[in-house]
């Protein structure tokens, strides 16, 4: 008989230690995956990146390849203009400024002086006082932007490089270079990601000169304040002025239009402009998920296996557990609630205001409310209804206010609500209202139809009590003044009201 309790002994020692064992080998399986899944994530979000700045980097050598020997030419040539020493803009240069355009990519190059003369490459004249950029170029800044321009028969977006020219020590004028932006919807063509990408193209102060693969946003409106973009909880406007203020490169996530998207953000070499490359993040997500599913796979069996074995161990105590709680739950909240009205009973409703104002109070609302004539609807319609409107207006007082604030019940027919954080002024007199409106639509009884009224005390915590006895005092004070004037009403405690009170 021993020796076959030893034996059962150690059966049970044995699988009890198999038993541990196992779960020590599942751990281990488990975090050993997890550690060479993060391992492959980090690689993999590597991998993305590194396709996302070889795409932004080719398509900024793209436009740069054309966007900076028209910068060249045009400081050259007003270098040229202003050395050769004559007004601008001279008739002679018409030929000057046609070779430009023939040879390089632009719509139109121009030239204007002071006055707002213009004359095109191809002799043709025009005004260009209401060009945005007039006045810019003209106090000695280049301009470097993308404007909406109807000039000589070209119009739409364009790019604009307007650098002004010197003669004898001030601006005489500025030549213009008006370059098309599909250069920019081109270039996003040819280096476009094979993912759900798009790009936008911003100065330093938010503006977009250009979208490519974007529906949501357009150009000439400033990316910070279109409805359609919002950064998301990693980035902000201010840090992100304050990245482009440096020059610096990185990555955000943010919602355009309808899609969330993680953003790539790099400056242009040689301009004021900053390249966002947006790619759409469930499509980021895929991409990466992707290249680590496999091991995920592989590694879910011992996962599940693991979860199981611990499902087994606890299973029975939670199930004990939760039974304990929900009897032990079930018992306090009816030992907390009055059984007629569903409100707090008296007990509780002190015990939790007074916690409250113990605790974490910091500004409330306190009201008696005393039915009106409750005596009279009980004799004259018995108690049954008398206990049919108590439980109305128990009902009526849980719904109306939050599920925060206190509603119980003082005994007969004294109800109190207790309002918690009321931080303003604003929001006091909101709920002074509503309690005023309470019982103008209270309706008790099916077949006889009875509208009770109230008499309400309220006062101020802390200012007219810092304990439960100082707030229920202050509150009565000011029930017994909408009593004396006849009842069906609601007053809310002021300093002067104990020298009115009766009581007192």
């Amino acid at each position: 008989m021993n020796s076959g309790k030893k034996e059962i002994n150690d059966y049970k020692k044995l699988t009890i230690q198999i038993l541990l064992f196992t779960a020590v080998l599942l751990v281990y399986c488990a975090v050993s995956m997890t550690l060479f899944g993060r391992q492959m994530r980090y690689k993999a979000e590597k991998s993305f990146l590194q396709s996302v700045r070889a795409s932004s980097s080719g398509l900024e050598s793209e436009i740069g390849g054309k966007l900076y020997p028209v910068r060249a030419s045009l400081h050259t040539a007003a270098g040229f203009i202003s050395s050769d020493g004559a007004n601008v803009p001279p008739e002679h240069y018409v030929d000057f400024l046609s070779k430009m355009n023939s040879n390089t990519a632009t719509d139109s190059i121009f030239v204007f002086d002071t006055e707002g003369n213009i004359t095109f490459q191809d002799g043709t004249t025009g005004k260009a006082n209401d060009l945005p950029w007039f006045s810019e170029v003209l106090k000695g800044k280049e301009v470097v932007d993308a404007y909406y321009v109807s000039l000589n028969n070209v119009s739409g977006e364009k790019f604009i490089i307007s650098c002004p020219i010197w003669g004898r020590g001030k601006v005489t004028g500025a030549i213009t270079a008006v370059m098309p932006v599909s250069i920019f919807t081109e270039a996003a063509t040819h280096n476009r990601m094979e993912w759900n990408a798009g790009y936008i193209l911003i100065n330093r102060t938010g503006k977009i000169l250009a979208v490519a693969g974007l529906s949501a946003l357009s150009p000439e409106t400033v990316i910070f304040d279109s409805d359609s973009f919002s950064f998301k909880e990693n980035m902000t406007e201010e840090a992100f002025f304050n990245e482009m203020e440096d020059g610096k490169s990185g990555e955000f996530y943010c919602t355009a239009g309808s899609k969330d998207y993680y953003v790539r953000y790099e400056p242009l070499k040689g301009d004021r402009w900053y390249l966002l490359s947006l790619v759409a993040e469930v499509d980021r997500n895929f991409q990466i998920n992707g290249m680590v599913n496999i091991v995920e796979e592989q590694g879910m069996g011992f996962v599940i296996a693991f979860l199981i074995f611990v499902f087994l161990v606890v299973r029975a105590f939670l199930t004990e557990l939760k039974s304990d709680s929900r009897s032990m739950s079930k018992l306090q909240n009816d030992a907390e609630k009055d059984l007629l009205t569903g409100v707090y009973n008296k007990l509780s409703t002190e015990n939790y205001i007074r916690e409250y104002m113990e605790k974490d109070g910091s500004s409330g609302l306190f009201y008696i409310i005393d039915l009106d004539d409750f005596k009279k609807i009980n004799d004259n319609y018995g108690h049954a209804f008398g206990d049919e409107v108590l439980k109305t207006v128990g009902k009526r007082l849980i719904t109306e206010f939050r599920a925060t604030d206190i509603v119980g019940r003082l005994g007969g027919d004294e109800f109190c609500v207790f309002l918690k954080d009321l931080t303003n002024e604003e929001e006091k007199n909101v709920q002074i209202k509503r309690m005023a409106t309470v019982f103008k639509d209270i309706y008790a009884g099916e077949h006889v139809k009875y509208n009770p009224t109230a008499s309400i005390g309220g006062a101020e915590f802390p200012k007219y009590g810092k304990t439960f006895e100082e707030i229920y005092r202050a509150a009565d004070s000011a029930l017994y003044e909408v009593k004396r004037n006849g009842k069906n009403g609601i007053k809310i405690y002021e300093r002067n009201d104990a020298a009115n009170d009766g009581n007192g």
